[in-house]
């Protein structure tokens, strides 16, 4: 029993990575223009940075996909469970993280070579765990309303996020951010290299209690969905 539950679930993961396939000439297309800025800007993070963002916006795609194709209907009708398709979803976002990462991981190398700038593991390192939070806190928003509303219902309501998120970082990398009083004299470049361990350890902890959280609120929502 639980094998063919597990099997089934292993199915949802690749029908949602099969839901990907119809736009992989521009996830290509993507991962080339990533490799050139980061070689053009000669900064290796660049590439982990586009390649996170750009992931953010077509993990809505299985949603855009599954609604287009009254796939819930289909599920209702089979009798599936609901929570094995909710797990699927969140799954297969996990796994294409995990592959981008890697992937931005291995073109950073490259870029370091060809602009002949230092492959510095934890400026590395922190982009990668900043840029997972990022995908956490974005995907944790999103799949819920879509999950409850659907995609069409709610696609622009998921963009708010990353605006908002976007323009935070906007904000902080224009501004001159000073501290007072007795913490006048950190030095937040300086803060960061110091606990660059601890800080990772914090954002990949905190990312994974966010997807948790969001997994569960998702999974009320649907299971409460008339389909």
């Amino acid at each position: 029993m639980e094998r063919a539950n597990f099997s089934k679930l292993i199915s949802f993961i690749k029908l949602d990575f099969l839901s990907l396939k119809p736009y992989s000439k521009s996830i290509l297309l993507l991962i080339i223009m990533a490799l050139f800025f980061g070689i053009y800007f000669g900064e290796p993070t660049t590439v982990i940075s586009i390649v996170m963002v750009y992931l953010v916006l077509i993990m809505s795609y299985p949603f855009s996909i599954s609604e287009k194709n009254n796939m819930d209907s289909l599920y209702a009708s089979l009798a599936i469970n609901r929570k094995k398709i909710v797990l699927s979803r969140y799954l297969c976002a996990a796994f294409i993280a995990i592959a981008a990462v890697l992937l931005s991981v291995g073109f950073s190398f490259i870029v370091s070579i060809a602009s002949n700038n230092k492959f510095n593991f934890g400026e590395i390192s922190f982009t990668v765990c900043i840029m997972l939070m990022f995908f956490s806190l974005v995907i944790s928003f999103q799949y819920p309303l879509y999950f409850k509303l659907g995609y069409n219902k709610s696609k622009m309501y998921g963009l708010i996020p990353i605006f908002i998120l976007s323009f935070g970082v906007m904000i902080l990398s224009s501004s001159n951010i000073q501290f007072g009083g007795v913490f006048k004299d950190i030095d937040i470049n300086s803060l960061i290299s110091a606990n660059t361990s601890l800080i990772n350890i914090s954002l990949l902890t905190l990312s994974g209690i966010l997807l948790t959280i969001s997994f569960f609120v998702s999974y009320k929502f649907y299971n409460k969905k008339e389909l």
